[in-house]
């Protein structure tokens, strides 16, 4: 497979502005030209003529889907990811109906009957999205679900060099060069009375007065005109290149064949499959990687994903508007207006208030395409392209410097969801639609929450639905990925960031809890808590265990009695509600709010005194090292790879911050309004006042209390003196940060440990290490 094809190309003569203007910027290091890593290159299948400069793409996309940025001489819209179902057939919208409440069982809630409880947010086969398109199976043989998204668009960038538009369209999979189609409708006098309307080659589609259309099918590039003619692109002096390692679909050609500059294009677009020996856009047919789909009807749009799709509602995959636009027939709604002529000033991404989808570059190396798992009967899939999705909402404090700094949430998708699960559920929490007819969402809501309580909340699609810890490599990595990128972006407070999950996501936000304490000031899971060895890496990180007790939840008790059994055992802070009568309910994220915001207003604790981490080889994960650095601890080596290594560490320097008490507390509350009860326990290390005004009667209306009751345990607080005290098990080199600490660079030293350790001093600019024996 060659990694770059330049398929057909000019005389050089045609290219003599190009040449001019690409060499400057290779050679001579041109203001505004990037050193970066070519897009194409010297290579391959194919022969390059050396004389062909290479050209490189340099401008910063916004990374904003729906939206489009201006940036070194080069207009970029980001699509979308994983939106690429097509036409909506059957009329059914993303979010209905509500296909997998079987398997968590739909309920109704005491107080309201009328509206059955849709349980989470599990939207099975192809229900999860409007579109009602399948791709062929990769291998039917060996796995029918799993296949090739070949004609997703994650970005496309236009550019004028010279008297030459270049173009590229980057898709989230592309393994051979004749497999998918792209087409671009140009309206270049800006009136869309003029023109033609229907797209060539047998697309099935129409936008309103498009004067040129480029369409790249397999390796073939034409240029069709309103009058009627379609002529190949080496008639024209363009050229196509094809790079099948980043998935890069490359045009030029020259301006005046397409228009002019001088005045602004309205641009539709979009891709699906080839049909190499029909020449034409291929028929869609049903498929079994998306189960029952219908697929399409001979007339039906033959598009897979639209460009340019804008203004989609709130729903799973931001296909709705895309797959009804499909539908109808006419794309005309879904343009990008560009003014070639003014891309000289860059208009970077503009931090606007309110909600947002983005894309976030993987870290790690994932491959291409959708891999399938199967789990209960239930189809989900592994997203392996190096863009990944996340959902954003934004309170006007991210976007102002004169507002207080906003609090961050990190919420973690239950098992057959996605990273718009949040902003689905919660709006529908509020909104209680009929999901047969009530449907797709808004965001109002969502808007307001994040408003009145002056929280961002992100979430990511760590790389598929199922939301399994372990199942995906990598998936983790996501997280933190997200997490990163959104911190990096946005301004926010960052001792008041929180990891928020519901059942799947709900053990994904306690893994990551437990994994990066010193990253949140709490933990939150509803439905999804479970007891492992690593909790006592929750010591300075207070958590909420939330659940019912019928359906799922019923079985799930154990675990969760267990989560919080623990936490006490440690004399750690916890809050654990029960909402009797419910069961594996996402609607609790948004009732249960009022009571988690107030019992998470507390920031993380700076350079807490005492640090307890358990160091675990059988928890690895690709790309997530063993011991992270945890405060003052920056670094930790196993005597044994494959065996457990534990730290308990306690600066008494900081022994002031140590809690006195420990004060454990159980109420019962009952609402009169809804009938719902509420079982609540948990351990404070503050006083009875503070619990008593986090209770639910204090908090929402129409609740009551039968009683809460109190137990105090004194907490032994040692002298506060220059010395370092603890255990260490299994682990061989310690690096500690002694300024965080509060030590000094010689402190009295009061270790156990079972083998030789390297202790490693850091203060100032200097360390020293010594060596502890057992």
């Amino acid at each position: 497979m060659s990694v770059s094809k330049l398929l057909f190309r000019p005389e050089p003569a045609s290219v003599g502005p190009l040449l001019s203007l690409a060499c400057a910027c290779l050679v001579l290091g041109a203001a505004g030209c990037s050193n970066s890593e070519p897009i194409f290159g010297a290579g391959g299948s194919g022969s390059l003529d050396s004389t062909v400069p290479l050209f490189q793409w340099q401008g910063d996309a916004g990374r904003i889907s729906g939206a489009a940025v201006i940036s070194r001489h080069e207009a970029i819209w980001n699509d979308y990811l994983y939106d690429d179902y097509g036409a909506n057939i059957d009329g059914f919208e993303s979010t209905n109906p509500d296909y997998g409440v079987v398997l968590t069982g739909a309920h109704v809630e005491p107080g309201d009957p009328t509206n059955p409880v849709i349980a989470g947010s599990l939207h099975n086969s192809r229900f999860r999205h409007s579109g009602d398109y399948g791709y062929p199976a990769t291998d039917p043989a060996a796995d029918p679900h799993s296949y090739l998204n070949l004609a997703d668009i994650d970005e496309i960038r236009l550019t004028v060099f010279g008297d030459r538009l270049i173009a590229r369209v980057l898709l989230t999979a592309l393994v051979s060069a004749d497999s998918t189609v792209i087409g671009v409708a140009i309206d270049t006098d800006d009136d869309d009375a003029t023109g033609a309307n229907e797209w060539p080659f047998s697309a099935n589609l129409r936008s309103d007065g498009w004067d040129a259309f480029i369409t790249i099918g397999g390796a073939e590039a034409w240029l069709s005109l309103a009058d009627g003619r379609t002529l190949p692109f080496a008639e024209l002096g363009g050229e196509l290149r094809i790079d099948l390692e980043r998935n890069s679909v490359e045009f030029e050609l020259p301006l005046d064949a397409v228009g002019t500059a001088d005045r602004a294009w309205n641009l539709v677009a979009g891709a699906g499959l080839w049909d190499a020996g029909q020449q034409a856009w291929l028929q869609v047919q049903a498929s079994t990687t998306q189960g029952g789909s219908p697929a399409a009807t001979p007339t039906a749009a033959r598009l897979f994903d639209l460009a340019f799709n804008q203004g989609e509602p709130n729903t799973l995959w931001d296909d709705s508007a895309q797959s009804n636009a499909l539908a109808a027939g006419d794309a005309s709604a879904h343009a990008w207006r560009v003014h070639l002529g003014e891309l000289g000033s860059d208009r970077a991404r503009a931090c606007v208030p309110g909600p947002r989808k983005e894309s976030v570059r993987a870290t790690l190396e994932l491959g291409e395409g959708l891999r399938a798992h199967t789990h209960s009967g239930v189809v989900n899939y592994d997203y392996l392209w190096r863009e990944q999705p996340m959902a954003v909402m934004l309170p006007t404090s991210a976007c102002d410097p004169a507002l207080p700094l906003p609090a961050m949430d990190l919420f973690f998708h239950p098992g057959n969801g996605n990273h718009n699960v949040w902003l689905v559920g919660v709006e529908a929490a509020e909104a209680r639609p009929n999901y047969v007819n009530g449907v797709p969402l808004g965001y109002e809501h969502v808007t307001a929450v994040a408003e009145s309580t002056n929280r961002i909340t992100v979430s990511g699609l760590s790389l598929g639905e199922g939301w399994n810890y372990g199942e995906r490599p990598g998936e983790e990595h996501a997280d933190l990925d997200v997490l990163d990128a959104a911190a990096a972006r946005y301004r926010h407070d960052p001792t008041r960031v929180r990891a928020i999950g519901m059942s799947r996501g709900g053990q994904g936000a306690i893994w990551f809890a437990q994994h990066y304490p010193d990253k949140l000031s709490q933990g939150v899971a509803f439905s999804g808590a479970w007891f492992r060895p690593q909790i006592v890496n929750l010591r300075n990180t207070p958590m909420l265990n939330i659940h019912g007790d019928q359906f799922i939840d019923a079985t799930g008790l154990p675990d969760y009695n267990a989560f919080s059994d623990g936490l006490d055992a440690l004399d750690y802070q916890h809050l654990h509600l029960l909402y009797e009568g419910r069961g594996h309910d996402f609607n609790l994220v948004e009732e249960a709010r009022e009571i988690v915001d107030a019992w998470t207003t507390v920031p993380r604790l700076e350079n807490p005194a005492r640090i307890t981490y358990r160091i675990t080889p059988a928890d690895r994960r690709p790309g997530i090292p063993l011991f992270p650095g945890v405060d003052w601890v920056a670094s930790a080596e196993l005597a044994d790879e494959n065996a457990d290594g534990l730290i308990d560490l306690t600066s008494l320097a900081l022994a002031h911050k140590l809690p006195a008490q420990a004060l454990r507390f159980s109420g019962s509350f009952t609402n009169l309004d809804t009938g719902n009860s509420i079982q609540m326990s948990g351990l404070s290390y503050h006083g009875e006042d503070y619990v008593r005004a986090r209770t639910p009667d204090q908090l929402q209306p129409g609740w009551v209390g039968a009683g809460l009751s109190f137990e105090v345990s004194a907490l032994e607080l040692p002298t506060a003196r220059d010395a370092l005290t603890g255990t260490v098990s299994g682990v061989s080199a310690l690096t500690l940060d002694m300024d965080r600490a509060g030590l000094s660079a010689l402190p009295s030293i009061e270790l156990l440990t079972d083998t030789p350790l390297q202790l490693t001093l850091r203060s100032g600019g200097a360390q020293r290490t010594v060596t502890i024996q057992p």
